[in-house]
C-alpha cells in the first residue's frame, strides 16, 4: 500500500512541476523573441525565465518535504487552481495581442504604477511580476526594466539585477537619445550597476561603471565616495590618493574625507 502511495505522490509532484513550468513560460515569453532584437537580448531572456524557474521549483521541493501530507490531502484542488491559473494567463495574453496602441499604454502605465507600490510596500515578488507583464507589452519601456532592477536588487539577486541593467544601457547605446533621461539618467544607471558589482565582489567592474558614471557628471560627491571606498578596499593607493584629492577640492565639508585619509594612510604607511 505504501509503495502505491509513494508512486502516486511522485506522479503527482511530476504533474505540478509541468505546470508550473508551463505557466512560467506562459508569463515569461513576455520578453518575446520577436519583439526583441538580436542574441543578446534572446539570451537575457532566457536568463530570466531560467532564474525564475530555478526558484519556483526549489519552493516546490520545500514545499514537498514540510507538507508531505497535507499534499496528499489537497492535492487535487491545488492541482486544479494550478490549472485556472495557466488558462487565465493564456487569456490573458490573447487579450493583450488585440489592444490597440492606447490600450496598451494605459495597461502599462496601470501594471507600472502598481508594481511600484507593491514594491513600496515589499512584495516584490508582485512587483516582478507585474514589471514582466508591462515589459511584454513593449520592450522598449526601459523604466520597467530599471525598476525590474531595482527590484532584483532589493531582493539580493544582484546577477538578476545586473543583466537588467546591462540589457538597458545596451539598449540606450543603439538609440541617439534617451527618451526616458528624465526618469533616471544614464549616469545613476552606471551608478547603480556600480552598486551591485560592489555588493558581487566585482570591485574592478564596479569602479570602470563609476568612471562611466564620472564622465557624464565629473564632481558627483556619492560617485567619487564610492570610487574611493572601492580604490582602497582593492588597495589601489594611487587612484585612492587622486580621488581623494578630487573630494577634498569639491567637497572640503564631506565628513568622511578624514576617515578616507586615515584609512588611506594606514595602507601606504605615510
Amino acid at each position: 500500500m505504501f509503495i502505491y502511495l509513494s508512486l502516486i505522490l511522485v506522479l503527482a509532484c511530476l504533474l505540478i512541476i509541468f505546470l508550473i513550468v508551463s505557466k512560467k513560460f506562459t508569463t515569461l515569453a513576455l520578453l518575446d523573441l520577436e519583439h526583441l532584437p538580436g542574441r543578446k537580448e534572446a539570451k537575457f531572456k532566457k536568463q530570466i525565465i531560467t532564474k525564475r524557474l530555478d526558484r519556483d521549483l526549489e519552493k516546490v521541493s520545500h514545499f514537498f518535504s514540510r507538507w508531505r501530507s497535507f499534499f496528499e490531502q489537497r492535492t487535487g484542488s491545488f492541482l486544479h487552481q494550478l490549472h485556472l491559473r495557466l488558462e487565465h494567463s493564456q487569456e490573458k495574453y490573447l487579450r493583450a495581442k488585440k489592444l490597440t496602441l492606447s490600450e496598451r499604454q494605459n495597461k502599462i502605465a496601470a501594471w507600472f504604477s502598481e508594481a511600484k507600490e507593491f514594491a513600496k510596500k515589499g512584495n516584490y515578488e508582485k512587483s516582478e511580476e507585474l514589471l514582466i507583464e508591462a515589459i511584454a507589452l513593449d520592450y522598449r519601456y526601459l523604466p520597467a526594466f530599471i525598476e525590474l532592477a531595482d527590484v532584483y536588487f532589493e531582493l539580493r539577486k544582484y546577477l538578476e539585477a545586473k543583466q537588467t541593467l546591462l540589457h538597458v544601457l545596451k539598449f540606450l547605446s543603439r538609440k541617439n537619445k534617451n527618451e526616458f533621461e528624465n526618469y533616471r539618467p544614464k549616469k545613476e544607471l552606471y551608478f547603480s550597476l556600480a552598486q551591485i558589482n560592489q555588493q558581487l565582489g566585482n570591485f574592478d567592474e564596479a569602479i570602470d561603471n563609476l568612471h562611466e558614471a564620472l564622465e557624464l557628471e565629473a564632481n558627483n560627491p556619492r560617485y567619487l565616495d564610492l570610487i574611493l571606498e572601492l580604490s582602497i578596499m582593492k588597495k589601489d593607493c594611487a587612484l585612492a590618493e587622486n580621488i581623494l584629492s578630487r573630494l577634498e577640492q569639491i567637497n572640503p565639508e564631506n565628513k568622511k574625507i578624514s576617515d578616507f585619509r586615515e584609512r588611506l594612510q594606514r595602507i601606504t604607511g605615510v
